[in-house]
């Protein structure tokens, strides 16, 4: 996805910079470049917010896998625990 948009903004990128090139001291120049600075602006934010989701993202699954890895201790805690206890058990009988 993101390379798509990528792929987009170099493509209206390369045409705009078309344009600024055969119009060269005309409205349409200036046109031309008021429209590269906003996808310029555009470009940036969009990959500040994906960025942005990314580290999201990231932290996301690093919870998951700290969560998982305690889930695993206690799940082999409780084990030992049951295991402890039915030796005991055995023991005194």
């Amino acid at each position: 996805m993101i390379r798509d948009l990528q792929r987009v903004y170099k493509q209206q990128e390369a045409i705009l910079e078309e344009i600024l090139y055969y119009s060269k001291g005309t409205e349409a120049e200036y046109s031309a470049r008021r429209s590269l600075q906003q996808l310029d602006e555009e470009c940036r934010e969009a990959f500040r917010t994906f960025e942005h989701g990314k580290e999201e993202l990231s932290e996301l699954v690093n919870e998951s896998e700290r969560a998982r890895d305690q889930a695993e201790e206690d799940l082999l805690w409780l084990r030992k625990k049951e295991q402890e206890e039915k030796e005991d058990k055995d023991g005194k009988i």
